[in-house]
């Protein structure tokens, strides 16, 4: 036995027009950015901001740690290039 297909009822609701942004939204929009950077204000004058020796002495401990962990790959890079061309080409 062949199950026929069934349609969809029609819809009896009428298709929603286009919206545009009515007066209200226009007028609000430039209020809107203007609390947005009062309110950003506000956040950035919460924050607890590093001295300037902290910000010097943890600059110079991300140099530090990117050398070392660079110096450490570049020799790993080096031996395992070694280690391939006498294993490889041998």
């Amino acid at each position: 036995m062949a199950v026929k297909p069934t349609a969809k009822p029609a819809s009896k609701t009428r298709p929603r027009p286009e919206r545009r942004p009515g007066v209200l939204a226009r007028r609000l929009r430039p209020r809107l950015g203007v609390r947005f950077v009062q309110e950003v204000i506000a956040e950035l004058k919460k924050v607890t901001w590093p001295s300037r020796d902290e910000v010097v002495r943890l600059t110079l401990v991300v140099i530090v740690v990117s050398v070392a962990v660079g110096a450490l790959l570049g020799a790993a890079d080096l031996v395992f290039t070694w280690l391939m061309e006498q294993l490889l080409l041998s």
